[in-house]
């Protein structure tokens, strides 16, 4: 069996900020460790407000953290918002390409690009329109292609599906497995949802209540597509919430 290099290292990592109201410390992690493997799908489970979403930030640097606790062997990520965070004045087309044409990228190399995230993500009839004539399930589709269109070795997803009705949602899972599978890039996605880390995960990481710890490591090795119905798949499920609960 081929030995899968690690490509986010996660050394006994502690957080905190001060609290703006009380000028307190509030400690959000405290001695975090684990690894991410190349081309791994990790989802990481707990309870609200555990720090889940903090350390998605951390990684991708979108908080200030002065440690060197965190290794990343490969810095082109890419980053999909649980509340989409669209440009409200571009159209589809203009939001998925930002992040290129913010590289200078040329036009018809840009048009190239976008045209192949909208047929990915299933966009097409909607290219011109506006994030407010989107439904939410659109509108992250637009996020992830964003996202994908410039070629992440490592794709952070926070909470991505938690904005929409339950049969977009389920649709957009099976949409993104595909694409995960197609171009096999590490995945790290943060979820609330038990079932959903189980259905889309190689690994879930559990974390304990704040400050957290890493309570418990799971690997998922059933077989895709996974058969939801299934006992294995219920005792996994009730494994992690018996961690979490």
């Amino acid at each position: 069996m081929q030995h899968k290099q690690t490509v986010i290292d996660i050394r006994n990592l502690s957080y905190s900020y001060v609290n703006e109201e009380t000028s307190n410390r509030v400690s959000v992690l405290h001695d975090v460790s684990f690894s991410v493997s190349e081309c791994e799908f990790v989802s990481i489970v707990g309870p609200s407000g555990c720090g889940k979403s903090t350390i998605l930030k951390l990684i991708a640097k979108l908080l200030d953290n002065n440690h060197r606790n965190i290794g990343i062997d490969r810095s082109k990520m890419s980053f999909v918002f649980q509340d989409f965070a669209l440009f409200p004045w571009l159209n589809v087309r203009e939001n998925i390409g930002f992040g290129l044409k913010m590289k200078s990228l040329d036009k018809k190399s840009l048009d190239i690009v976008v045209n192949e995230k909208i047929l990915e993500v299933g966009l097409s009839g909607s290219e011109h329109k506006y994030p407010h004539e989107l439904s939410g399930g659109m509108k992250q589709r637009v996020g992830i292609a964003r996202a994908l269109a410039m070629s992440p070795s490592i794709l952070l997803m926070d909470e991505p599906f938690s904005s929409l009705d339950m049969l977009t949602a389920e649709k957009l899972r099976i949409d993104l497995l595909n694409i995960w599978t197609k171009y096999k890039m590490t995945v790290v996605m943060v979820t609330h949802l038990i079932d959903e880390a189980v259905e889309m995960s190689d690994r879930v990481i559990v974390f304990g209540p704040r400050p957290t710890i890493v309570k418990k490591v799971c690997e998922i090795s059933l077989p895709r597509p996974r058969d939801k119905r299934s006992k294995e798949y219920f005792d996994l499920c009730d494994l992690i919430s018996k961690e979490i609960l």
